[in-house]
């Protein structure tokens, strides 16, 4: 608190008097990325609706830039679970609203048809809502030493094969197939 109050050049008492708490700052934080990390395409459900495969790309799309852009901040939100109730709180509400929002996407698929033959929708949400978490990013960028980019194709490749049963060839994810002059 006394690190936010020097940079905010206001005093402790103040930033309490505005959050309340460390959880209240870490909330109105996580809100604020979570504005930075959308584009105008993420609001448009009526293009994702005719295009379900579009839709994944887009929801990886955010999910990744949502990791990059406050990566340290959800690790610290992460990490402070086992020792702050109220932090941890945050932590499982920011789980709660990512599933949720996963949820009305891929029950929007099922009801179009679109999931692979066999995968129910709850089983589509846990493979969707599980992949995309910060921990399966930061395994893979951090721990695995990928690019954002490689991990963004790979994870658009893989849900794409593991929700819709459709195979997708990482050079048509990444603009270089045929069409565009490469011989893929």
């Amino acid at each position: 608190m006394t690190s936010i109050a020097s940079d905010a050049g206001v005093a402790v008492q103040t930033v309490y008097a505005v959050f309340g708490s460390k959880a209240a700052i870490l909330a109105a934080l996580l809100d604020e990325l979570e504005v930075a990390a959308r584009t105008p395409a993420d609001g448009d459900a009526g293009a994702s609706a005719n295009d379900p495969p579009g839709e994944l790309r887009r929801v990886v799309a955010f999910n990744r830039r949502l990791f990059e852009l406050g990566g340290e901040l959800i690790d610290v939100a992460q990490g402070s679970r086992a020792i702050d109730p109220d932090l941890s709180a945050n932590v499982t509400e920011g789980h709660r609203r990512r599933r949720e929002a996963q949820r009305e996407i891929v029950e929007r698929w099922a009801r179009r048809g679109a999931l692979r033959v066999g995968l129910s929708a709850p089983e589509a949400l846990l493979t969707l809502w599980t992949m995309t978490s910060p921990d399966v990013h930061r395994l893979a960028t951090v721990d695995g030493g990928i690019t954002g980019e490689v991990y963004e194709t790979w994870l658009v490749g893989m849900l794409t094969r593991q929700l819709f049963g459709r195979p997708v060839r990482h050079a048509d994810q990444l603009g270089e197939g045929p069409e565009n002059g490469s011989t893929g």
